[in-house]
């Protein structure tokens, strides 16, 4: 049984394990400097509880990493950002991803946060299709080219 819930402590490391997965699939590697910055980000996201966990008996399958923009952001001012999902690869098409964003969907977020925001690469247009299905609609495109959706509380 997977059950979807706020990341703990006890996960953080296999979360990170699970985050340079992620960043090696868009065919990254990270500095050592560049390491850090992403290990002091789920501390944070962990810290405010903006760090969601599916689990499967033998411990963490998926994460879900969401940040609060404030009204400086130039794309998505007072929203809040999926910044990372990821879902073992033995575990795809389970609809786990899709439990991991309904559990971050379904959180208390402070009332200036007004609606949820993501991106992703126009190279994987099925991730449009993913979002779409879960009641977010497309919002254009950033200076780099990744496509925007958004979604209203």
């Amino acid at each position: 049984m997977i059950n979807v819930r706020i990341a703990v402590a006890g996960e953080l490391e296999e979360i990170y394990e699970m985050m340079i997965k992620l960043q090696a699939g868009y065919g990254r590697e990270l500095s050592k400097n560049q390491t850090e910055k992403e290990r002091i980000k789920l501390k944070e996201a962990l810290k405010n509880k903006l760090l969601f966990v599916a689990l499967s008996d033998s411990g963490p399958i998926g994460y879900l990493l969401v940040r609060l923009l404030d009204e400086s952001h130039p794309h998505f001012p007072n929203s809040i950002f999926l910044n990372d999902l990821f879902v073992e690869e033995n575990y795809r098409k389970q609809g786990i991803g899709r439990r991991l964003v309904n559990f971050a969907l379904s959180q208390d977020y402070p009332p200036e946060y007004q609606y949820f925001s993501v991106t992703h690469s126009p190279k994987e247009p099925w991730l449009t299709r993913f979002y779409e299905s879960l009641g977010f609609e497309q919002a254009g495109v950033t200076e780099v080219g990744n496509i925007k959706l958004t979604k209203k509380k």
